[in-house]
């Protein structure tokens, strides 16, 4: 088995775990995994739950397509990250209901989106960025997000649109896709309650001892 052809059996797993957990629905969200100078990646329109290794995407870190059917309309997010961060090797973009709804949100810290409620995103990920809004397949996202990353942000809140993540494994980058969406569930379920954040130098500590 070639790199190229575990990070396919990869995507697939991913792709289906994350929609079986209601994380993906209809055809939303998308994924890839960065394998030395080939990014591989869900195709445009795909149903994550519905993924077939023989029907994924191979393109350059330009963006152009290596092998396989036209990627994600969406691949420029991705590069922008890769690009920001070598050290990330997979992305993970989906539109779940509760990261989904936050973005939608009015007030907040565009340098710190969800309120920490609880130590696990902040372990995983430290502070949510919150992105500006940008029409979805507008390449016009990318330069934000590469800045973002570039000042060491690893999860996002794409404005209006969902959450955009990326680690060094796809398991890694699914997991905090998944904690951000909890994060995020846990925002809108206390909305109007006098909760109680964690503190500065809570998170700080938190940050230094990872997940």
């Amino acid at each position: 088995m070639t790199d190229l052809d575990g990070a396919r059996s990869s995507l697939v797993e991913v792709g289906r775990m994350l929609s079986a957990a209601g994380l993906s629905p209809g055809s939303t969200g998308n994924l890839s995994i960065r394998v030395g100078d080939r990014i591989v990646c869900t195709p445009t329109g795909s149903r994550l739950s519905a993924l077939e290794t023989d029907r994924l995407s191979v393109i350059d870190l330009d963006g152009a397509v290596v092998s396989g059917p036209r990627a994600t309309k969406e691949t420029f997010m991705h590069r922008a990250m890769y690009g920001a961060n070598p050290s990330f090797g997979a992305v993970v973009h989906l539109h779940s209901a509760h990261a989904t709804a936050v973005s939608c949100l009015a007030d907040g810290d565009p340098r710190d989106a969800v309120l920490p409620l609880t130590p696990y995103l902040t372990m995983r990920a430290g502070a949510v960025r919150s992105m500006p809004y940008v029409a979805p397949g507008d390449p016009a996202a990318a330069a934000p997000i590469a800045r973002a990353v570039g000042e060491g942000a690893s999860a996002l809140l794409l404005q209006n649109h969902g959450s955009l993540v990326a680690a060094q494994t796809l398991d890694d980058a699914a997991a905090v896709a998944e904690e951000l969406e909890e994060s995020c569930r846990l925002v809108i379920l206390t909305a109007g309650l006098a909760v109680r954040p964690l503190s500065p130098s809570q998170r700080v500590a938190l940050m230094h001892r990872g997940p």
